[in-house]
């Protein structure tokens, strides 16, 4: 089609509508506009679409095909598989029914012949990283090479010799040791307590080195210096007003402590106990009425029981419980859940166990019939 400012110009100019449609035509066999305009070819052709005529090119199909499954068993026999596989791909769109050769696959045999090659190249890989001292990687890349391997192969299963794997576990034991010594001399005594214990756990006693442990003087500074950081923390916890964890940390550094530190017994003091027995009173009995509120009768006697047991005369504060309005609905409920319950076992015809627990619910019963469940049939 035509631009805007060429048909404005022709107009302008005063061109004859054949003109117009002259340059119209022209433009539209330049530039068709549909697809079939494009495809659609003339009657008078010179195409010839004969079989005789497409069998040169069927044929240079063919051979593009064939030479897609050459490139996929080179690529295969120099170990490149994924360019094995993306050769046989592009062969096996090229393949056509009417060519003279089966679909082109790869073989049960390539695939072992692959897999064989992957387990030996893992195998390989690891010997070079134990030579290289990468102890780590070793383990890795021979752990890899058994997962790959299956009974079927043409190798054997992988693995260090005894020479090798005691060397491998020699140096893991010894790095291991070397970590923990450094996370000790740092100050950071968990992660030294998790790798000297790791270290152990890769110990046995064929091996060259003695059993990696921390002297008795290290293990007592390090007891003493866990035991008074969590004292500190927990303290911290308690001006924080973070209650609970003050408390959990303190129970920590206490289950650390022993007798032969050279420090005294970490503890709240009784102003600091005091506070935090409190606020755990309080917070159960918040946490009981909440769910009181929700409807979870149970926990929330639950939550209340252990408020209670955990109060004292000493604290100065009234015993935690449920208001009489609260107690009432709790035994309301309690009389609906037991009531509905006796009618179950009464229509199974268990009349001793709906006895019972209809027994149960007339004690638990305030003076209203707070249930249909207890109304007599």
């Amino acid at each position: 089609m035509l631009r805007r400012s060429k048909r404005l110009r022709l107009k302008r100019a005063g061109s004859p509508p054949s003109a117009l449609r002259e340059d119209v035509h022209r433009m539209h066999d330049r530039y068709p506009s549909n697809t079939k305009a494009r495809t659609r070819a003339p009657s008078h052709s010179l195409v010839d679409n004969s079989p005789a005529m497409l069998q040169p090119v069927s044929a240079s199909r063919s051979d593009r095909c064939r030479e897609r499954v050459v490139q996929a068993r080179e690529s295969l026999q120099m170990g490149d598989w994924s360019g094995a596989r993306s050769s046989m791909a592009d062969a096996r769109r090229l393949w056509r029914p009417e060519f003279d050769f089966p679909l082109p696959v790869l073989t049960q045999i390539d695939l072992e012949s692959r897999e064989t090659a992957q387990v030996s190249m893992w195998s390989t890989q690891a010997v070079l990283a134990l030579q290289a001292r990468d102890w780590c990687g070793a383990r890795y890349q021979m752990e890899r090479a058994q997962q790959l391997w299956r009974p079927g192969l043409a190798v054997g299963r992988p693995s260090f010799t005894p020479s090798q794997l005691q060397c491998l576990d020699t140096n893991e034991v010894l790095l291991m040791e070397s970590e923990a010594m450094l996370c000790f001399h740092g100050g950071d005594w968990m992660w030294a307590r998790i790798l000297m214990a790791a270290a152990q756990d890769l110990w046995y006693p064929s091996l060259n080195v003695s059993r990696p442990c921390f002297t008795a003087a290290e293990t007592t500074h390090m007891n003493i210096n866990e035991v008074t950081m969590m004292a500190d923390q927990a303290r911290g916890c308690l001006r924080r007003g973070e209650w609970l964890m003050a408390r959990r940390l303190m129970l920590r550094a206490q289950e650390l402590w022993r007798p032969t530190l050279d420090i005294e017994r970490p503890e709240f003091s009784p102003s600091e106990a005091r506070n935090v027995e409190l606020y755990e009173i309080l917070l159960l009995a918040i946490k009981a009425r909440r769910l009181l509120q929700r409807g979870f009768v149970f926990h929330a006697e639950t939550a209340m029981s252990n408020a209670r047991s955990l109060w004292k005369w000493e604290l100065g504060i009234p015993q935690p419980d449920f208001d009489e309005n609260e107690t009432n609905q709790i035994s309301r409920w309690k009389v609906h859940c037991l009531g509905k319950r006796a009618r179950g076992l009464l229509q199974q015809r268990k009349c001793a166990a709906a006895a019972e627990v209809m027994r149960e619910a007339q004690i638990c019963w305030k003076g209203e019939v707070a249930s249909p469940y207890l109304r007599s049939p």
